[in-house]
Parts: structure tokens; sequence; C-alpha cells
């Protein structure tokens, strides 16, 4: 059994840490303890960033949606903000888990960024026999008439979790725009993810589509996640996936809850409407889609795009 070692002790009580496991997991009763006094906000938020978003989405799942016998189980992630306390779990940005071996990722003379990594590491039983345990994820943004809805603008590296030799954070490359951005001060802040396993229920779609219910976002949570059901799946025109395409999992764009306890992971103190520079800290990720990864019968990963 694999052990990894990092320190848990400041973390908040509904997170858990299991022997073997590399990410710390989300404890939904203890979470629902945490916050059984917090407000809740009038509107119903759809996105899953932080461990107050999950607590209301899966609270009224339990309320409105009963899971059927084809839901498909999933781990979904909520983020804390920082560099991870070990390289190989799921984030956005920072640094990623690239072999000191490997080439930093170019295409037609230019850098990509580094953008995520999804982790399988905890999640092997979903999504068995894999090219590799974590899918590095860059975006070129230099590339001339690509925009952030092309496949093309994405990279994708896969890397075994035995990976020991890893590139030195002083290496990390970016792009001419992500440069200018950084010097402009603005910049995609750096998260990583802690899991819960829930599940997805596309089966459900046509049955509340057809009875005009509003509660179709919470079959297919709009989360960072492994395994489970593309968001993609409910949209109003879904793509047309090849049946060989098996999907992996998907990457969402953060925007934390404001006002409301534990906007992320390792923040207690709720964001208030006036909290720019603590906000900007928090936001991570392109635009506010979503980003659907398949394998295809050949190996390779590819890229379908749902608006939230």
């Amino acid at each position: 059994m694999t052990t990894y070692d990092w320190n848990s002790a400041s973390l908040p009580p509904f997170v858990r840490r299991t022997d073997g496991r590399l990410h710390g997991e989300i404890d939904l009763d203890e979470l629902a303890r945490t916050l059984r006094d917090a407000p809740t906000r009038a509107e119903v938020l759809t996105r899953i960033v932080g461990p107050h978003d999950l607590h209301v989405f899966e609270q009224r799942r339990r309320q409105r949606i009963v899971r059927s016998a084809a839901a498909i189980p999933a781990d979904y992630f909520v983020f804390a903000s920082g560099e991870a306390p070990h390289r190989a779990m799921t984030k956005l940005g920072g640094v990623p888990f690239l072999p000191a071996s490997m080439p930093w990722p170019r295409r037609r003379g230019t850098v990509g960024d580094f953008y995520a990594q999804l982790s399988f590491v905890d999640s092997k039983d979903l999504l068995p026999s894999l090219p590799g345990d974590i899918l590095l994820v860059f975006r070129f943004h230099d590339l001339p008439d690509v925009t952030s809805w092309q496949e093309e603008l994405y990279d994708f590296v896969w890397v075994d979790s035995t990976e020991r030799r890893l590139i030195d954070p002083a290496d990390v490359q970016q792009s001419v725009q992500v440069s200018k951005n950084c010097a402009d001060g603005y910049t995609w802040a750096t998260m990583h993810g802690y899991r819960v396993r829930t599940f997805d229920d596309p089966s459900q779609l046509d049955l509340l589509h057809a009875k005009q219910i509003d509660d179709v976002f919470l079959l297919t949570g709009e989360a960072t996640k492994v395994g489970g059901a593309p968001n993609d799946c409910q949209s109003i025109c879904p793509p047309e996936v090849p049946n060989d395409y098996r999907f992996l999992g998907q990457l969402t764009a953060v925007w934390p809850t404001d006002g409301v306890p534990f906007p992320v992971v390792n923040r207690e103190a709720p964001l208030g409407p006036h909290d720019f520079a603590e906000r900007n800290q928090l936001i991570s990720g392109p635009g506010d889609g979503i980003t659907c990864l398949y394998l295809d019968g050949c190996g390779n990963v590819r890229v379908f795009f749902s608006c939230s």
C-alpha cells in the first residue's frame, strides 16, 4: 500500500485522510454538521467549487432526486487554494506532475500553458486500464486563429504516479499571452482538489425534461470530476460523441461563491462583495465553461465542451 506523507493537521473536520489514498476525502455527513447553521443563498447555484457548494448540491439531491439503479459512480473534487501537498493530486494551475525527462509541451513554435491535471490514482475502480495515472492538460494560447472552443488548443500528457524525478518549479513555462497577463496583474489561481465519491444519473434526463422539472442539473454535477457522466450530455444540443469514446472526466473553471462559509476547503470565512483581491486569488480556469474529456478507440484524449 502506498503511503502519501503530507500534513493534514490544518484541514477542516469534514476532510478525512485514509491510508493508501492520495487525496483527502470529503465526509458529507460531517460537512452537513459543520454547515448546519450556515445560511443558504436563495438562488440555486449549479457550479460546485467549494465545500459549501457541495453541501447545498448534495442536500438538494437528497430532497429532490431518487438515485436510480442506472446511476454511474463518480469522484467529484472541491478545491482548496495553493499548491497541492502532493504534486500528483488533481489540481488547477501551478506546477504540473511532469517528469524531468519529458520536454515541456510545444506546438508550432509556441509554448503550452499548464492548465490542470486529473489524477485517477484514487479512482482506478471507476476507470481501469488507462494509459497513465495522471492526465496533464496544457493549453496553447499563442496559436493564431484558435479559440477556446477548439480541440487544437489542447495537448495532453499521461504520467505514472510512480514517477519521482519531476521538473523543478522554476522550470514551469508560460506562453507570451499568459506572461503578459501575469505582468498586468491577472493570473489563474493555483488550486488543488479534495475528493468525494458520489454519482451521476443521466438515465433520468428525459424523464425530468418531460416533466419540465428544473432539477436536471442535479443528475450530472457541474464539477471537476473523474468518471460519472459529462455535463455536455444535458446541453440543449449535446455533441455527437462516438460510441467507442470513453468518458474520463471533466474540468470546470473555478469561481467561488460569495457570502457563504467555506467557499474553498482552506478558507472558512465567507467572501464579501468587496473582497476583490481575495476573490481574484480563488479564480482559476478559462471563462465559465466545462471541458469534457474522452478517450477514443486509439487511446487519444478528445475534448468536447459544455457551457455553464
